[in-house]
């Protein structure tokens, strides 16, 4: 499941990317030209034009949500479940979107982050060895014994 979410955050960050880049592609040459230094504080409060445009397309969330999903699937064919937490952060993040800005795709976020939780509820209750603590790191044996149910002694 961790793979699922990341692969589902990787294709949602991308597609942000894609669609929003692609509609404001015509503000490329104002973006590399110093156009957007030392922007007066009102465009950052009500940005418009190239800084507008930046905000939403590739100073967005769409290139960490990308690399993030990345991990996520990384993480998942290695076989290491992500911490619980993960989850209810992005989920709380979009919820929180979600209320602030409508209509949002932000509640799409709320599928990875559900496939986080339940995986991690579920690497508990089985006792996989390996599944990532508190601290997010992996067991001491490494990847390779995660796969492996611990022994109920």
């Amino acid at each position: 499941m961790t793979r699922r979410a990341g692969r589902i955050l990787m294709f949602l960050g991308a597609l942000h990317l894609l669609a929003l880049g692609v509609q404001n592609a015509h503000y490329l040459d104002e973006w590399f030209t110093g156009e957007l230094w030392l922007l007066p504080r009102a465009d950052f409060v009500t940005p418009h034009g190239a800084a507008g445009a930046f905000w939403i397309s590739l100073g967005s969330f769409a290139v960490p949500m990308t690399v993030l999903g990345a991990l996520l699937a990384d993480l998942g064919r290695r076989g290491i479940t992500v911490p619980a937490w993960a989850g209810w952060a992005l989920g709380g993040w979009a919820l929180v979107g979600a209320a602030v800005v409508e209509p949002t795709p932000m509640l799409l976020v709320l599928v990875p982050a559900g496939l986080l939780v339940r995986a991690a509820g579920a690497a508990r209750r089985s006792g996989v060895a390996g599944a990532a603590g508190a601290d997010g790191a992996a067991g001491a044996e490494g990847p390779a014994a995660q796969e492996r149910p611990r022994s109920s002694r």
